[in-house]
C-alpha cells in the first residue's frame, strides 16, 4: 500500500493535468478548425455576417474561459485580473487569425490549387486567379475567394470582446469532472497503517500506558490523540489535535493477544487431519477430537488501550511492543512473537469474546469471531463486549470447518462400504505474497479460485473402486433433512450453513450463538429466519444459507467474516443451486 501523502500527490497532479490540458486542448481545436474553415475556397458566395459574428462569438467564448480557467488554477481568483489577461490574449489571438487567414488562402492559391493571388477590385479581400491565361481574353480563368478573407468589422471586435467577458466570468471556477481525491484518500486512510507509538506525545508511559483524548471534533469524529500515560495535565491545557481542552478518554480496554505457533500451513493442515472427527452418516455428531493436543494458539500477554482509537492504531501500539512482551522463558512465545513481527497484519485482526483457555487446542476457539480493520473504532467494533476480550493477531491463515460425508470401500468383497460423516477444519490462506505481506499493509481476502482449489476433493471417483473413499453430501442426524444422492453425473458442491443452537430453556434472540456443545437436532438462530426461538418449533429444522462456492469470485471481508462464523457442507450442486 503506497504512502498517503505520495497518493495524494499523484492523484492531484493527475487531475489537475486535466484540468489544466482540457481547456488549452479545447482552444487549440476550435481555433485550428475555425483557420481550416476560414481559408477553404469558396466560387460562390463568402461567409456573410451573421455567420461570421456566430463564429466568433463561439470562438470568444471558448477563448474567455480557457484563458480565465488557466489563472483560476493559477490561484487568481479576482475577475478583473480574468477580465483583463482575457480580452489582451484573446484579441491578440483573433488578431493572429486574420493575418494567418490571409497568409493561408495565399498559400493555398498556388499550391494545391494552381492558381495566381490577386484581390479584389474595390475590396480588401484576398482572391485567387484559377484557370487564367494572362492577356487572353476569351480564357479569363475562375475567380476564387476565401470562405473568410480574414476581415473584421469595427463591430465584430466589440461583440467579440463582449463574449470572451461573457465565458471568462460564467465558466472560469467550473471542473471538467468532479475531484475523487477526497473520496480515494478516504479509502486509502481506512486501509492505512497507523504511526503506532510515533504519534504518540511524549512517548510511552511507565508499562506502556496510553491515554487519549475524548473530544468531540468539527470534522465529525473523537478526537483520540494519544499522550503518555504518565504526562501531568494543567487545567484547560489543550490537546494539540483537536485544539480544545484535554478530555480524558475514561474507557479502556484490556486485550489479551493471542497468535498461531507456526505459520506452515501444511503443519496446521496435518494437525487438523489428524483431529478430523467421522461418525456414521444419520447419527449425532460426537464432540471434537483432540487427539494431537497441540495448542494451535499461543497466548503472548496483555495489552490496556484506550478503545477510542482506531484498529490500525491499536494494531501499530501492539506490535511496537511485541519485542517487550518476549520474556525469553517460554520458547513457544518467542516463537510466535517473532512470527507475528514478521507476518502479522497491521492493518486487521480478530477480536474473540470471553474465556478460551481451555480451547486453544482447536483451530476456532470462537466460531463467533469478529473481524475489525483499518480506520473502525474499537468502541465500535467491541460496542456488545464483555469482559474478556482476545486479539488474535492475523499471520494470514483462515481457519475453515468443513463438514461432508464421505464412503470408505474396502479391497476386501466380503466387507461392507462404509458411509459417514466428517468434519475437518481447514486452514486456507488470505494474504497476498511479496512486500504486502512483508510489511503487513494487507486485509483478508479470499479469491473463489483458490477456495476451491484448497477445498478441492476427488469427487468425480468411480464408486466401484476398492480401497478409497468417495466424496458424499453431509447426512444431518436431523428428520427434517433428507438424504438427497447426488446424480452420477453431478459434482458436488459446498454451501454455507449457518450454526445452530440449543434450544434453551431461557429466551434465545435472533442471531445470538450458543457454542456450548453442538447438536444436530437444532434450530438456527440468525435474524433472516422467521423463526420465533421461545416458541416450540419442528426439531431439526434446517436451512441453506448462501451461494455456491462455485459462483463466487472473490470474498470481501464481511463475507470472510461470514465465512468463518458459519461452516461450509458439502452439498449436490443442484440442491447448492
Amino acid at each position: 500500500m503506497a504512502d498517503p501523502l505520495v497518493q495524494l500527490t499523484r492523484w492531484k497532479v493527475q487531475e489537475t493535468a486535466l484540468e489544466v490540458g482540457a481547456p488549452v486542448i479545447a482552444l487549440g481545436a476550435v481555433w485550428t478548425l475555425a483557420y481550416k474553415l476560414a481559408i477553404l475556397p469558396s466560387a460562390g458566395r463568402a461567409i456573410t455576417p451573421v455567420e461570421l459574428l456566430l463564429m466568433i462569438v463561439a470562438l470568444g467564448s471558448i477563448s474567455g474561459w480557457a484563458i480565465s480557467r488557466q489563472l483560476y488554477l493559477a490561484g487568481r481568483r479576482r475577475p478583473v485580473a480574468h477580465l483583463i489577461f482575457g480580452l489582451i490574449i484573446g484579441f491578440v489571438i483573433l488578431g493572429g487569425m486574420s493575418a494567418a487567414v490571409r497568409r493561408g488562402f495565399a498559400t493555398r492559391c498556388g499550391d494545391p490549387m494552381g492558381g495566381v493571388p490577386t484581390q479584389l477590385e474595390g475590396q480588401d479581400r484576398a482572391a485567387c486567379l484559377v484557370g487564367g491565361v494572362p492577356g487572353n481574353p476569351y480564357l479569363p480563368g475562375t475567380l476564387v475567394v476565401p470562405t473568410w478573407g480574414g476581415e473584421l468589422p469595427p463591430y465584430s471586435w466589440l461583440v467579440y470582446g463582449v463574449s470572451v467577458l461573457l465565458g471568462a466570468m460564467a465558466l472560469r471556477d467550473k471542473r471538467i469532472l468532479p475531484t475523487t481525491v477526497v473520496h480515494n484518500m478516504h479509502d486509502q486512510l481506512r486501509l492505512a497503517a497507523a504511526v503506532g507509538t510515533k504519534g504518540v506525545v511524549e512517548g510511552l508511559g511507565k508499562n506502556g500506558a496510553v491515554v487519549a483524548c475524548g473530544n468531540a471534533t468539527l470534522w465529525g469524529e473523537p478526537c483520540g490523540q494519544l499522550y503518555s500515560g504518565d504526562k501531568k495535565w494543567e487545567g484547560g491545557e489543550w490537546c494539540v489535535r483537536c485544539r480544545q481542552p484535554f478530555v480524558l478518554n475514561e474507557r479502556n480496554v484490556t486485550f489479551t493477544l493471542v497468535s498461531l505457533f507456526t505459520g506452515d500451513i501444511d503443519v496446521l493442515n496435518s494437525i487438523e487431519r489428524l483431529d478430523t472427527v467421522s461418525w456414521p452418516r444419520g447419527a449425532r455428531k460426537p464432540p471434537d477430537a483432540r487427539l494431537s493436543g497441540q495448542e494451535r494458539w499461543v497466548t503472548l500477554g496483555q495489552v490496556t488501550l484506550p478503545d477510542i482509537i482506531s484498529v490500525a492504531q491499536a494494531l501499530a501500539l501492539v506490535h511496537d511492543q511485541l519485542a517487550k512482551l518476549d520474556t525469553g522463558k517460554d520458547p513457544r512465545v518467542t516463537e510466535a512473537i517473532q512470527l507475528a513481527i514478521g507476518r502479522a497484519s497491521r492493518l486487521c485482526c480478530w477480536f474473540w469474546f470471553g474465556r478460551f483457555n481451555q480451547r486453544l487446542t482447536f483451530a476456532r476457539p470462537a466460531s463467533r469471531a469478529r473481524f475489525a480493520f483499518g480506520s473502525q473504532r474499537l468502541r465500535d467494533v467491541l460496542r456488545d463486549a464483555g469482559a474478556d476480550v482476545v486479539l488474535q493477531l492475523d499471520i494470514g491463515l483462515l481457519p475453515l470447518e468443513v463438514r461432508f460425508g464421505f464412503r470408505q470401500t474396502f479391497r476386501e468383497a466380503w466387507k461392507t462400504p462404509e458411509e459417514q460423516n466428517s468434519k475437518q477444519d481447514i486452514w486456507v490462506p488470505v494474504a497476498p505474497g511479496g512486500k504486502q505481506a512483508a510489511t503487513g499493509l494487507w486485509v483478508d481476502r479470499i479469491e473463489g479460485e483458490a477456495l476451491r482449489a484448497w477445498l478441492s476433493t476427488e469427487r468425480r471417483r468411480d464408486a466401484e473402486a476398492r480401497g478409497v473413499s468417495t466424496p458424499l453430501p453431509y447426512q444431518s442426524s436431523a428428520p427434517a433433512l433428507r438424504r438427497v444422492p447426488a446424480p452420477a453425473d453431478a459434482p458436488l458442491d459446498y454451501v454455507r450453513v449457518p450454526y445452530l443452537v440449543e434450544r434453551a430453556k431461557a429466551p434465545v434472540e435472533p442471531g445470538q450463538t450458543v457454542i456450548e456443545e453442538e447438536h444436530d437436532n437444532l434450530v438456527p438462530a440468525s435474524p433472516e429466519m422467521d423463526v420465533d426461538l421461545t416458541k416450540e418449533a419442528e426439531v431439526g429444522s434446517v436451512w441453506f444459507a448462501g451461494d455456491s462456492i462455485a459462483e463466487w469470485e472473490w470474498l470481501d471481508w464481511r463475507q470472510v467474516e461470514l465465512l468463518r462464523q458459519q461452516c461450509l457442507t458439502l452439498v449436490p450442486y443442484e440442491e447448492a443451486r
